[in-house]
């Protein structure tokens, strides 16, 4: 696959900065020209149309959501927000590795513990539009959750 036209493994998260509910990663395959219209969940309107733009044209959708009890689990255990969410990236970038060859974008700062050949770019969800569909697969997943429980232990992150 040609990464430069082909195909993109988009991974962001949602809920890092909440006191509330789950914490999402979301993994979009796709090909970033399919994906054009999507960007940061936080700036598109009508989340629901969006949606269904990356249900329709995504190759591969993968998501990990750690409901608030099960993050004080990971707590108690010694994992923070950082340790989780790289465990997170390596599970979607295996699950979702399709050819020999895919970039894999993550939204954010680089974080330790993720795979070789994982990239991060600095506000990608604005950047790149299968970072994007990634936000906007993490923010529906989030905004459905009948988990709205109180993250305990937080603040001690």
């Amino acid at each position: 696959v040609d990464v430069e036209n082909g195909v993109v493994l988009g991974i962001d998260e949602t809920g890092r900065g909440e006191d509330f509910g789950p914490f999402v990663i979301a993994g979009v395959l796709a090909r970033p020209n399919e994906m054009r219209e999507l960007r940061d969940s936080k700036k598109v309107k009508d989340l629901e149309k969006k949606m269904q733009i990356v249900e329709k044209n995504a190759l591969g959708i993968g998501v990990f959501s750690v409901s608030s009890e099960e993050l004080f689990e990971f707590r108690e255990k010694g994992m923070n927000l950082n340790a989780i969410e790289a465990k997170a990236i390596n599970e979607l970038y295996d699950f979702l590795k399709k050819s020999g060859k895919i970039k894999v974008v993550v939204d954010g700062s680089p974080l330790k513990g993720c795979k070789e050949g994982v990239s991060f770019l600095v506000k990608g969800d604005d950047l790149n539009p299968v970072i994007g569909a990634a936000s906007v697969v993490a923010k529906s997943v989030r905004n459905a959750s009948e988990d709205h429980g109180k993250r305990r232990g937080w603040g001690t992150w």
